[in-house]
């Protein structure tokens, strides 16, 4: 008996640790580019009070079609490439890899403040979760976010962000709750 579900786990966990797993076509390609908003994000130092380093341009997952297609589907991603997932509320959220095909880092974020109406989003970093694709295993952390940040594998290590960074989210609006 342990012999098979050792074979069973092997069969599901190998091929995609090995490589092995193909990523599935797309059904429809062409949504894309309808899907998705552009948003800006930089890091912010507190103690300066300013912005330090690059701006990055992410995808915005602004409806919930754009949320439930996310980053799926992709077989490549530059790594100044990424998308932002703004929610109505704060709580505690849980991602998969469900045909997604390239391995991500998950940035858990809650919100800090706003600067007025239409201004800003000052969000700080809760954890940072790397993410192997092709996947059904739910990924969370034990804190409520607000938001939560898709990146390549290593970027945002790479870029600084670490728990209890802050960073400026710029156009960004929440998903209305349905």
């Amino acid at each position: 008996m342990l012999w098979a579900w050792l074979a069973l786990a092997v069969t599901l966990v190998l091929p995609v640790s090995a490589g092995a797993a193909v990523c599935p076509a797309d059904p429809l390609p062409s949504e894309i580019q309808s899907l998705f908003g552009k948003r800006k994000v930089q890091l912010w130092d507190r103690s300066s009070r300013k912005r330090v380093g690059p701006e990055w341009t992410l995808e915005s997952a602004d409806t919930p079609a754009a949320q439930a297609r996310g980053m799926m589907y992709r077989k490549k991603m530059k790594p100044v490439e990424g998308m932002v997932f703004v929610f109505p509320d704060v709580q505690r959220r849980s991602f998969w890899m469900k045909n997604t095909c390239v391995p991500l880092d998950m940035v858990f974020v809650s919100e800090v403040k706003r600067e007025g109406p239409n201004g800003p989003w000052f969000v700080e970093v809760q954890g940072v979760l790397t993410a192997e694709p092709l996947t059904l295993l739910s990924r969370s952390l034990p804190v409520e976010s607000r938001a939560v940040i898709e990146l390549a594998a290593g970027e945002a290590r790479r870029r600084g962000w670490d728990r209890g960074q802050t960073l400026i989210l710029e156009g960004v609006e929440p998903v209305r709750a349905r």
